[in-house]
Order: structure tokens, then sequence, then C-alpha cells
């Protein structure tokens, strides 16, 4: 399973409230989800979560190890699509709706060096 965590968030985060909590956590569900699939395939790697306040913006971050040979993003984020077996495949296609439903929300994803990195940008009031 996962033999490293880490979770870094040294001060208090405030989120506008007309942003939707339900469709936040949805999406840090489906991230978190993803991220501990994969470290139990891989059966060992690291999951940090980070999270910062920057200019009025909010910063989560969720990295895990993943495979070397894992598809490349536009794969992964097409629907259907799953490193799983039939009948999945939704989560990054439901994760990338849900965050363009909400103008202050930006999803920047990386893959780099075995490892999986999704920061999610929570702006101030549009």
């Amino acid at each position: 399973g996962i033999n490293n965590i880490t979770i870094d968030i040294p001060k208090l985060i405030k989120i506008d409230p007309k942003i939707n909590l339900s469709q936040l956590i949805r999406i840090f569900a489906i991230i978190l989800d993803n991220a501990i699939e994969e470290l139990e395939y891989l059966k060992k790697g690291k999951l940090i979560v980070t999270a910062y306040s920057t200019e009025g913006d909010s910063v989560i971050i969720i990295e895990n190890s993943t495979r070397i040979d894992i598809a490349p993003l536009y794969i992964l984020n097409s629907e259907g699509y799953s490193s799983k077996g039939s009948h999945r495949g939704l989560g990054l296609k439901n994760l990338s709706s849900l965050i363009e439903n909400d103008p202050n929300l930006v999803l920047e994803t990386q893959i780099t060096n075995a490892t999986f990195l999704q920061k999610v940008i929570i702006s101030k009031e549009v």
C-alpha cells in the first residue's frame, strides 16, 4: 500500500461561500480515489497533499507516485478509458466536467518522472 503520506496545510484555508462545497468534495474524492487506487496498484509510493492560500486564491495539490508507463494525459482524460477494466474510466472525465461547471475553479494536471500531480486553484470570486 501507501508507504509515504505527507499532508501539509500550514494555515486555515478559507473557501468563498459561493463555491459549491458538495461539488468541491466530489472533485477531491475523485482525485484522492484515483491516487489511492494507483498506489494500491503499485504496492508502494507516496501521496502528498498540500494546501495554501496565495493572493486570495486557495491552492490544493494532490501528488502521487504513478507507473512509469502511464498513458498520456489526453488518453487518461478520454471518456471510457480505464486502466482498471470495463465499466470504469469516468473519473477524470467527470472531474473535468465538474471543474468546467465553475468559473472559480481551475485544474492543472502534470505527469512527470512517475509522479501524477493535480493542482486545484479555487479563485476568489470572479
